[in-house]
This record gives C-alpha cells, sequence and structure tokens, in this order.
C-alpha cells in the first residue's frame, strides 16, 4: 500500500484474538525517503501512539516496526494513519501486519468475572481499569472467579490489582481450576480507596483454559476490592491501557464521582458537564466511547475543569494529549493548561474548527512530584467546547 503522503491516509487491518491484552504487532514497511518518518496507530477508533519507522536503503528494501498495543477479545480494528496534529510525518509504503495468537500480557477484568457469594460491582471509587471493579468482599464465600487462558503449561505470573483503604493487610485465597493454592496477603496503603496496587502470585497453569479465583474463606480478612488480573509469562509490568495517570480521562464514569474538579465565578450559574451528546451543548457526539466533557453558556461565562495527580516517577517529563472540539462564538480564552509540576504554567490554545482537534504538550518537566492538568475557558457566551480522551503518560 503506497500513497501514504496526505494527512488522513490510512490503512486499517482487522484482528481476531481470543483474549484481551497486550500484543506486539509488526508492521511490514518501506521507507526510501532518505529520513526517518512516523504514522499514527489507532486501535477501534483511538489513537494509542505513534510508530517510527527508520529509513531504509531503498523502497525496495523492507523492514519491521514493532509495537506493543492493547487489544479488546474479538475483533479490533488496527489503523495506521498520517495523522499531522500528531506531527505525523507520512511518505511510507505498507505491506502487512503481523498478530501474534497469544498476548504478552493478558489482561481480565474483575467485571468480567465470575461473581458469587455477594460479591459485586461498582463504579464509586476512581482510577480503577475497565468500565466498573468489584466489591462487597465483605463476607465468608464472597468470590470472583476469573476464567484465562494461556498457550502452554507452566508457571505464570499473576498480577491482581486491588485497593484497600482499611488502613490494615487483608487476606484472601487463591484458588486455580478450583484448588485452594495460597493465600494472597493485601497491604493497605492508606485509607484511600481509589488507590490501586498490585501483588502477584507466582500460579501453576494448565495449557488452555484455567479458573483463577479470589475468595473470602474462614480463615481471610476480605474487605478488598478488585480490579483486574494481568497473567504472563514473565512479571507484567504496566500494561498498556494503564499509562494513562488521569482519573477518569474519558469522562464516561457519568454519575460518579472523580477527581476532576469544576471551577467557576461566585455568582455565574455552572457552565460544565458530562454528557453523550444526545441532548443540547449541542447534540455533538463523543469522540471516544460514549460520553465527553462539554463547556456551554448562552451568557458571558467563565469555566474550568482540573484534576491534580500525583507522579508515580519525579523529575521526569510527561506528555498531556487530548482531543477538543469547539464552535461558535469565539472566546476571549480558550486553553489547556499544565500547572503547580515545579516550572511555569504551561498552555495551549484550543482552535476554534468546528471538529474535533488532537492536541498536546510533550515533556512537561515535573520536579514537584504533582501536576495539575486542566482546561479553561473564558467566553462571551455561546461557545461550546467539548473533551473527551484526555491522557497523561510518562515519557
Amino acid at each position: 500500500m503506497d500513497k501514504i503522503e496526505n494527512d488522513g491516509a490510512s490503512v486499517t487491518f482487522y484482528a481476531d484474538v481470543k483474549a484481551t491484552g497486550d500484543y506486539a504487532i509488526d508492521l511490514r514497511y518501506a521507507n526510501g525517503n532518505g529520513s526517518a518518518k512516523s504514522l499514527s496507530i489507532f486501535v477501534n477508533g483511538k489513537r494509542v501512539k505513534g510508530t517510527s519507522l527508520a529509513n531504509l536503503a531503498s523502497w525496495s528494501t523492507w523492514g519491521t516496526a514493532t509495537e506493543t498495543v492493547p487489544l479488546a477479545a474479538g475483533r479490533n480494528a488496527i489503523t495506521y494513519r498520517y495523522y499531522a496534529d500528531a506531527g505525523d510525518t507520512g511518505y511510507v509504503n505498507l505491506d502487512y501486519i503481523s498478530v501474534p495468537f497469544n498476548p504478552s500480557v493478558g489482561k481480565y477484568e474483575a467485571e468480567g468475572a465470575a461473581l458469587s457469594g455477594g460479591a459485586a460491582t461498582n463504579k464509586n471509587h476512581g482510577f480503577h481499569s475497565g468500565t466498573s471493579f468489584v466489591d462487597s468482599m465483605t463476607t465468608v464465600g464472597a468470590t470472583a472467579t476469573f476464567k484465562v487462558n494461556v498457550p502452554s503449561a507452566g508457571s505464570y505470573q499473576v498480577a491482581l490489582r486491588y485497593a484497600n483503604g482499611t488502613g490494615s493487610t487483608k487476606t484472601l485465597s487463591t484458588y486455580v481450576n478450583g484448588v485452594d493454592v495460597a493465600q494472597a496477603s493485601l497491604p493497605s496503603p492508606g485509607v484511600s480507596w481509589s488507590a490501586w496496587q498490585d501483588v502477584s502470585q507466582s500460579l501453576t497453569l494448565n495449557a488452555g483454559e484455567n479458573t483463577i479465583a479470589f475468595k473470602y474463606d474462614a480463615a481471610d480478612s476480605g474487605n478488598v476490592n478488585l480490579d483486574r488480573i494481568l497473567v504472563s509469562p514473565s512479571s507484567p509490568g504496566t500494561p498498556q491501557s494503564e499509562l494513562n495517570l488521569l482519573d477518569n480521562g474519558s469522562f464516561e464514569r457519568v454519575g460518579y464521582s472523580s477527581a476532576w474538579t469544576e471551577w467557576h465565578p461566585s455568582g455565574q450559574a455552572l457552565a460544565f458537564g458530562v454528557d453523550s451528546g444526545s441532548g443540547t451543548h449541542p447534540p455533538t457526539s463523543a469522540w471516544h466511547r460514549d460520553a465527553r466533557a462539554y463547556f456551554y453558556s448562552a451568557s458571558a461565562y467563565q469555566q474550568s475543569v482540573h484534576q491534580v495527580v500525583n507522579v508515580p516517577v519525579n523529575n521526569a517529563n510527561y506528555k498531556l494529549e487530548a482531543w477538543v472540539r469547539m464552535q461558535y462564538a469565539t472566546p476571549t480564552t480558550a486553553r489547556a493548561e499544565i500547572t503547580s509540576h515545579g516550572g511555569s504554567a504551561i498552555y495551549v490554545n484550543i482552535p476554534n474548527t468546528g471538529e474535533w482537534e488532537y492536541i498536546s504538550i510533550d515533556n512537561i518537566p515535573v520536579t514537584s512530584g504533582v501536576v495539575d492538568v486542566g482546561f479553561y475557558i473564558n467566553s462571551p457566551g455561546g461557545t461550546v467546547l467539548h473533551v473527551d480522551d484526555v491522557r497523561l503518560t510518562k515519557q
């Protein structure tokens, strides 16, 4: 495939996979330009990363670029796109992609597990993976049973992501294929139920399908929330789908509190909300999935929404990405904001194009241990701003 020469030019491949997780995908390409080129990778409509395609000897020389991306169980659309907003340079030829049969890290959400003994799903705490998590592990017998698939028999690292806001270590029993094999010790980092952490166990699994259950037995203390498990032949690390440091970055947890906080001047009506775009503000669909944030008032207004993040590594660089759409009355100010990171405030103005636009801030130096991510608008009235799929990642 050639002619990847204009902004928006793309090729979409479809891959069917059995399990959700991280897959190392090989792209066979040719680049005889004399310098490295780049493309964006979209998975199921969401931009997940960029890929750099090194220069090769000629247009008849083919190379391979490998990127690890998150795929969902079932059919996935994997698109390589020349996306100028993300700084892509295009001008390469594409041949094919290779997708491994098994993920390097399998990911299984707790809300997809078989729940019994009173265990249930909830969304009332932040920073969880997937659409929800499992709580009510509060009585003996409460159980979450995961069905997992592995390519061969052997020892696997299984990382359980959990929250324990009780202030003391709790335990659950670990069952593999119905057999009690270990007790998982689950320390508490404090009293927050939005602080998630992993505990890993080495478990012996059969080739093919297995069950892994976490159960509150009589000898356990339970009272923890469960988010997901990762299954890998080696230490799984952080999966691609969990690199975003923001809580509710796609605004999908509608009706529940999150780490986003809004501000508007005293005496002014609220000009911020989250919905699917089926109502007014105006009726514009979300960029990704089902919901997006909106800023709007018919009268003059100021409005902001912010989230403060404790970064995992201080004295490091971070990247902000977001999709924004602004239309109608031109505002005095509309921007993305980075503050409290240990340096001068960083602003990126939002264009008034009436279309979804990708914006980013690279190499944000964080030396304070925290970073404040926000969006601010000062409008004479009538301006509509939509924000979706906001991401903060370590570079």
